[in-house]
This record gives C-alpha cells, sequence and structure tokens, in this order.
C-alpha cells in the first residue's frame, strides 16, 4: 500500500508530510539557516582527530604563536 503525502510550498522550502506523521522538508528558512550557520565552528570538527598528544601540543603551540 502506498503512502499518501501532503505537499506544502511556503516562501522558502517545501514540507511533505505522510499519512504516518513523517516530515520531509526541502530547503530552509532564513532563521534555520542563520543558526545553523551562526553556529558551525569548522575547528571543531578538527578536534575529533587530534592525533597524538605530542602533535596536539605542537599544533597548540603553532596556534598561539601565529595569534601573537
Amino acid at each position: 500500500m502506498a503512502k499518501k503525502w501532503t505537499t506544502t510550498e511556503t516562501e522558502d522550502s517545501i514540507i511533505h508530510v505522510s499519512e504516518c506523521g513523517t516530515v520531509f522538508r526541502e530547503g530552509m528558512s532564513a532563521d534555520q539557516q542563520h543558526a545553523f550557520y551562526g553556529a558551525y565552528q569548522p575547528q571543531a570538527v578538527t578536534i575529533l582527530h587530534r592525533g597524538s598528544p605530542a602533535e596536539l601540543s605542537e599544533k597548540v603551540r603553532k596556534r598561539r604563536q601565529a595569534e601573537e
């Protein structure tokens, strides 16, 4: 049995809602974009891949020298 979808178009996105309540959104509102990109921190990704403690301390030293 195929699910029936209801589609709603807004100014900046398209929202699809299925019979069971599943919601799919295409696009983002301006508020969502500002919240997402405002909180975006590319340095946070590199924290997950630190390497050895020696490499980490070397990176911190280089970063501090670059700031001075």
